[in-house]
């Protein structure tokens, strides 16, 4: 057979292992295609001095595919042709093979670090050769099975380039040979980025999100999608513009839980508008905004139009001059100032509607900062913001004689025994909270009804979040 066209016919079926092997390419870029130099010479496996390693005479090429198959083997399919060179420099002899060559590597982890840059390898080779003795008798020509113990060293330059040196003895029965090899491998795969974070699909343990670099590729969690992730979101469970993840349903920039007027924008660092006599209605709806008023328009109550406020009229009810009275004040009668029925020489305010139970004094109910505190999920741990709110309730109920009514809730998420039990949990964390500041036990009173008071729709993310709460409840004496 003319070597020209077996040169021509190893190539062609070079190429067709090739074709099949890149049908096998997988998303870990597993095959790599290889081309070595090669110096072949007749003889033992082992002769000193290395005649004629250099001569330009004995050189072959081999095309390939590496494949890998796991930590410590890989597979490689080779077409070789090319020339071996007698010991003596003076016969030579043209030949190609095609052959599968297994290749063990020692850095599989055990042995050496799979990441090492120069890698030790043995490998065996089987397949066939072809020889054509170019005119010289004294070598016999045609097929022949061979077989190729290897040595060689991989040096791993970049990640996707490397460079390899080996050394093989041919046994086929016909012409052994040595044969003295250094190449290159490369890889031709472009790496899969599904999700465009700059980390390839195969290290990404999240390939269809965008994620950092420092959690693996994968998105920090964001529970109510708010924009503010958990680790730093003080309301994870309910989405919110502020900085700190948490509602602000007035836009004033004080959070619904610190918030004494949460649906009206205030700044008066309590997050309601500003009222400078204190009667509770806003200066810009306060007709007498200097002067307290009940009266609904913030002015003071004159009931009966005398003009004297009630809070000074001795008769509120009745339209008078003297001291809002009809008669002469000097005339013998019972006063009642605050008209509630309980002449002022009987009541201790008598300025102050009250009850004969309270000697004509008015029952105090307190105004507490929070009225429901929230949870996460699955959880009966308090939230800074809500610790906040309940030392201040603290405060109040150590300068005011009232009992609290803890009442716990959850979602209907989970096992309906396990939520009820959760509920009486949370309830009890408040309860021993408010211990720890001081506030005596006997005083408080905790119950858990599990998912059987919702105030939000539990299909709902925003609605079960409302759902995980206690409820604070004023109990006077």
């Amino acid at each position: 057979m003319n070597f020209f066209i077996k040169q021509l016919v190893v190539s062609c079926l070079g190429l067709m292992l090739l074709s099949i092997g890149a049908s096998a390419q997988t998303e870990d870029d597993k095959n790599w295609p290889t081309l070595s130099y090669n110096n072949n010479q007749y003889g033992s496996i082992i002769r000193i001095p290395f005649d004629n390693i250099t001569s330009t005479d004995a050189a072959s090429f081999t095309f390939g595919l590496e494949r890998y198959f796991n930590k410590s083997f890989n597979f490689s399919y080779l077409a070789s042709f090319g020339t071996i060179l007698n010991e003596n420099g003076t016969d030579r002899t043209d030949l190609f093979g095609l052959h599968f060559v297994p290749k063990f590597k020692f850095n599989n982890g055990k042995i050496l670090k799979e990441n090492a840059k120069l890698a030790p390898f043995a490998a065996l080779g089987v397949g066939f050769l072809n020889f054509d003795n170019a005119g010289n008798s004294t070598v016999e020509e045609g097929f022949a099975v061979n077989v190729t113990p290897t040595l060689g060293v991989d040096w791993r330059i970049a990640e996707k380039f490397k460079a390899f040196v080996s050394t093989g003895y041919k046994v086929n029965g016909k012409n052994n040979y040595r044969e003295y090899s250094v190449g290159i491998g490369f890889s031709i795969k472009k790496r899969k980025d599904s999700d465009n974070d700059g980390i390839v699909d195969a290290k990404d343990g999240c390939p269809d999100e965008f994620g950092p670099e420092d959690n693996n590729g994968c998105p920090y969690p964001d529970r109510d999608g708010d924009g503010v992730i958990d680790a730093e979101d003080q309301c994870p469970d309910l989405p919110g513009k502020l900085a700190n993840g948490c509602p602000d349903t007035d836009g004033d920039g004080i959070a619904d839980a610190e918030d004494k007027c949460p649906d009206v924008a205030g700044e008066n660092g309590k997050g309601c508008p500003e009222d400078t006599d204190g009667d509770g209605v806003a200066d810009v709806d306060d007709k007498c905004p200097q002067q307290a008023g009940k009266d609904g328009s913030g002015c003071p109550v004159d009931s009966d139009g005398d003009g004297v406020p009630d809070v000074n009229d001795k008769c509120p009810n009745e339209a008078g001059q003297f001291d809002g009275c009809a008669t002469d004040p000097d005339a013998p009668r019972v006063i009642d100032t605050d008209g509630d029925g309980i002449p002022d020489s009987e009541d201790d305010c008598p300025a102050d509607k009250g009850s004969a139970d309270t000697k004509g004094c008015p029952v105090y109910t307190p105004e507490l900062p929070v009225e429901v505190i929230t949870f996460r999920f699955n959880s009966t741990e308090l939230l800074p913001v809500y610790q906040k709110a309940l030392d201040e309730i603290a405060l109040l109920m150590k300068e005011y004689d009232f009992r609290l009514e803890l009442r716990g809730h959850s979602d209907n998420t989970g096992n309906e025994a396990y939520n009820l039990h959760l509920s009486r949990l949370r309830g009890s964390a408040v309860l021993e909270y408010l211990v720890e500041k001081g506030i005596s036990r006997s005083r408080m009173t905790s119950e858990g009804f599990g998912i059987d008071e919702p105030v939000g729709d539990n299909a709902s993310r925003v609605g079960r979040a409302k759902n995980r709460r206690v409820e604070i409840k004023v109990v006077l004496k």
